[in-house]
């Protein structure tokens, strides 16, 4: 087995996905870590803590940070985002997504977006 160290407290599920792990961290930093190896493939820093865990559907990672921001990465091996948005709050609640649609709460709105 193996160990990776995130740098900061967690307090999100690691979310795995085709042999890779992703999970977010208070020190503002998203991971993907390979399942195999617990080697690094990617990070990016959110420029905000990262509460909730993320969701990976159709290729896809969605992850949302307490400075009101949504990211999008390609579920890869490289990082790619996919896309960002800015939302009403912070988003400290695990995206959703059903029947084609993405459910994004934040602290005071549930947004339902097109994937």
């Amino acid at each position: 087995l193996w160990t990776y160290d995130l740098g900061r407290h967690v307090c999100a599920t690691p979310t795995i996905a085709d042999g890779k792990v992703f999970v977010g961290d208070h020190g503002r930093t998203f991971h993907c870590v390979d399942a195999q190896s617990g080697r690094e493939l990617w990070r990016h820093d959110t420029k905000g803590r990262i509460w909730a865990s993320a969701l990976v559907a159709d290729g896809k990672v969605y992850v949302g940070n307490d400075r009101k921001e949504f990211f999008v990465f390609a579920e890869s091996e490289e990082k790619t985002i996919v896309s960002k948005i800015e939302l009403d709050g912070s988003i400290w609640a695990s995206p959703v997504a059903a029947n084609g649609v993405l459910y994004v709460a934040t602290l005071g709105r549930l947004f339902a977006l097109q994937r």
